[in-house]
């Protein structure tokens, strides 16, 4: 008897594969905990299955089994070492796990290997921004910016790190920069209330306010900042 097989069911390559889909479908169904024990089968039946260890992390993740995930995630790497999306899952699952010096190694490994995203960015200003490294965070909000132009999140995280700073006029600044160039946006103009009245300059703020509503009549809520 062959020494693969000895102790558990030998599968086929198509077997194998057949289960690697049913863990997935599993997943998108959120039964994680399921998910999980069909990927371990997968792994038992074949060591060197990457989509394996890497659905195998993204449960455990799921499940807040975040250590077992980080360790899913490596395997993986060890399969395919030039996988970015390993490589990136792998930097979440040290993000969730406090381990922050080891996610932004991760994170900037992805950056050379050409992979970005704003959420990555995002992940990494939340890091720098902990260690209080304002320059480095803002750094992650103006690659952001540069990355999805036309997305204002990157503008508002960019806006809230320099209030963090009590940069107030670079703050202001920036949220009148996305106020010209993304006008359907209301977020801009409530901040902006929120940190003239922070400051004591109520008319200014009411100015704000004012602005969002008539350019926003039909929300509601506007009126509750004024």
């Amino acid at each position: 008897t062959s020494g693969i097989g000895k102790g558990r069911r030998i599968m086929s390559n198509e077997q194998i594969q057949d289960l690697v889909q049913q863990g997935i479908e599993l997943m998108a169904a959120q039964r994680f905990e399921a998910a999980k024990d069909v990927f371990e089968r997968v792994i038992q039946a074949d060591k060197r299955s990457f989509e394996a260890y890497l659905q195998l992390g993204n449960a455990c993740v799921n499940l807040q089994q975040v250590g077992d995930g980080i360790t899913a995630f490596k395997k993986a790497l060890m399969v395919k070492p030039d996988s970015q999306e390993a490589r990136y899952s792998l930097g979440c699952a040290y993000f969730l796990d406090g381990q922050n010096v080891e996610a932004v190694k991760q994170f900037n490994a992805c950056e050379k290997g050409g992979v970005t995203s704003v959420e990555m960015y995002s992940l990494m200003e939340v890091i720098f921004l902990d260690a209080e490294d304002y320059v480095q965070a803002v750094r992650c909000a103006n690659r952001a910016i540069r990355l999805e132009p036309l997305n204002p999140q990157p503008y508002l995280d960019k806006a809230q790190l320099f209030m963090a700073q009590g940069k107030t006029k670079e703050a202001l600044s920036c949220l009148r920069e996305v106020e010209d160039l993304l006008p359907d946006a209301a977020e801009p103009y409530v901040l902006e209330t929120r940190l003239l009245t922070q400051g004591g300059d109520h008319d200014r703020a009411v100015e704000a306010i004012d602005r969002a509503c008539k350019r926003f009549p039909e929300d509601g809520s506007l009126l509750l900042e004024r």
